[in-house]
């Protein structure tokens, strides 16, 4: 029959791609349960990695790996991250002071779309689309600096029953002043 061969090593090269895939997949689990342990270096190296603007899982397309997130780039589950965060202090600053560089990196690409749609009314949708998804991103990562929302945060040494038990005693220490009439 025609074809058959044609279709035999396409049947083929899809199962080898589908075991070297399981393979790289089976390899990055193994450094995942091998590299548990904290270092300053990889700490460093995340936090590095995070100011970039990378994010920590990978973006998908259906099945295919579009993006590869900070997670898999050093072979750490994210919940090993966030655990590390909460265990270790300076690590926590790191990914904070990361996030909010990475805030700052993000509003300089907003000027620099600014500038192409300038240049290229063309692509003015495009930039309008990309600019506002840039703006969430830092508003996010930086919400004192970027956010539209400010957060108000309001607090008072004294409490309002203190300040209600002042009150009444001011209305209460007030002598009633006599009225002459006419």
């Amino acid at each position: 029959m025609p074809g058959m061969p044609e279709r035999r090593k396409r049947r083929e090269r899809a199962a080898r791609e589908a075991l070297s895939n399981n393979a790289a997949a089976l390899e990055a689990q193994r450094i995942s349960v091998e590299r548990t342990k904290y270092t300053p270096e990889l700490g460093e190296q995340i936090a590095d990695l995070i100011a970039d603007g990378v994010a920590l899982d990978d973006v998908k397309v259906g099945n295919d790996v579009a993006v590869l997130g900070v997670c898999s780039r050093v072979g750490v589950a994210a919940m090993t991250i966030y655990r590390w965060q909460k265990a270790n202090s300076d690590f926590a600053e790191a990914v904070r002071e990361a996030r909010v560089e990475s805030s700052h990196r993000l509003a300089d690409r907003l000027n620099s779309l600014a500038q192409l749609a300038l240049d290229q009314p063309a692509l003015a949708n495009a930039v309008r689309v990309s600019g506002d998804l840039l703006k969430w991103s830092a508003g996010v990562r930086n919400p004192e600096s970027y956010s539209e929302r400010k957060n108000l945060h309001i607090s008072t040494a004294l409490d309002l029953a203190d300040k209600l038990r002042r009150a009444t005693a001011r209305v209460i220490d007030v002598q009633p002043v006599a009225v002459e009439e006419k």
